[in-house]
């Protein structure tokens, strides 16, 4: 099984850290943690092109987290 995990806490050493480090400790399979906090991901701007073309003209990391899906 692969699991993604979105981070989006400021803190480095947090409680969501120290939560996210539990679930790690009882996961089985390959698992990949994005920090949302310092990722570079712009917001939509809706423009709709995800629905017509099925991708996304904001070249972010979002393209890479996606990827992972």
């Amino acid at each position: 099984m692969k699991t993604l995990i979105l981070n989006g806490s400021p803190r480095k050493d947090g409680d969501t850290v120290f939560l996210i480090k539990k679930l790690l400790s009882r996961l089985q399979g390959d698992y990949k943690i994005v920090d949302c906090y310092t990722a570079d991901i712009a917001p939509c701007i809706d423009c709709r092109s995800c629905r017509e073309k099925l991708s996304c003209p904001m070249k972010d990391e979002m393209q890479q987290i996606m990827s992972l899906c």
